[in-house]
């Protein structure tokens, strides 16, 4: 692979992709358009040519056996203290960097891609790349957000009695929609940091240099309805040729 970072910038991908998913069983393997999860977004990381190494973390043998088939290394297997449903992403990055820099050398930044990121592109990658090699300070994360479409200071929650109620300030009902100040959320693709950010307890997206992602290419996997729009817009795009073609293993 052809390491796109400029200077002497070594990037490492970490795909965590544990074996017990509860809201979609076996989610990471199950077939998205003829071919496992998983192995449509590794399609991607490397075909991206941005990374000098691509990991999976992983408990289960079956999941580990795709990884390698699309591409990827799985130089260890991630401890049962780590595959459990309610240790955190960032634990998991930390294990993953330690036993990647301790097999393959040091990393200058860590992208943490999620199994379900399949609707993002080459280019998602190369671009936000660029962001971390140019990043100010050893401490920047570099993470895929989305821009909400209607103002989120207009969000309406439930009253005790049934009714919606402003969830902020009644006052910004009565502005104009433009007047109000745009605001963007985690698009739950991917994430840049540093190795040493990726140890930190610091929240990861304390502070966050945005790649920005439109809302009509992106769809965070969690529930088969979430799956259901994410086929239909994969289908979408790829015959547009916004998605790569990726129905075969590289």
């Amino acid at each position: 692979q052809v390491t796109m970072a400029s200077g002497s910038q070594r990037f490492l991908a970490v795909v965590p992709a544990r074996g017990g998913s509860k809201r979609i069983p076996r989610k990471n393997i199950r077939e998205f358009h003829g071919v496992p999860l998983l192995g449509r977004t590794l399609s991607t990381v490397v075909r991206s040519s941005v990374f000098d190494k691509v990991i999976v973390s992983t408990d289960d043998p079956e999941i580990a056996e795709i990884g390698r088939r699309y591409g990827a290394r799985v130089p260890f297997n991630r401890p049962e203290d780590l595959s459990d449903d309610w240790t955190g992403t960032a634990p998991v990055v930390a294990h993953a960097v330690d036993q990647a820099t301790a097999t393959f050398g040091d990393f200058s930044g860590v992208c943490c891609v999620y199994p379900g990121a399949v609707l993002m592109t080459e280019e998602d990658f190369v671009a936000s790349s660029k962001l971390m090699s140019e990043a100010p300070n050893s401490d920047a994360v570099v993470a895929a957000v989305v821009r909400y479409g209607h103002p989120i200071q207009r969000a309406l929650k439930r009253g005790n009695n049934g009714q919606l109620l402003p969830a902020g300030s009644a006052e910004v009902l009565t502005s104009r929609t433009q007047d109000l100040e745009p605001m963007w959320h985690d698009a739950g693709q991917f994430y840049w940091a540093s190795p040493n950010r990726w140890r930190s307890t610091e929240p990861l997206l304390s502070s966050v240099i945005p790649h920005e992602v439109p809302a009509w290419r992106v769809q965070d996997i969690d529930t088969n309805d979430d799956w259901l729009r994410a086929e239909l817009l994969y289908r979408t795009l790829r015959r547009v040729d916004v998605v790569a073609d990726l129905d075969e293993a590289p």
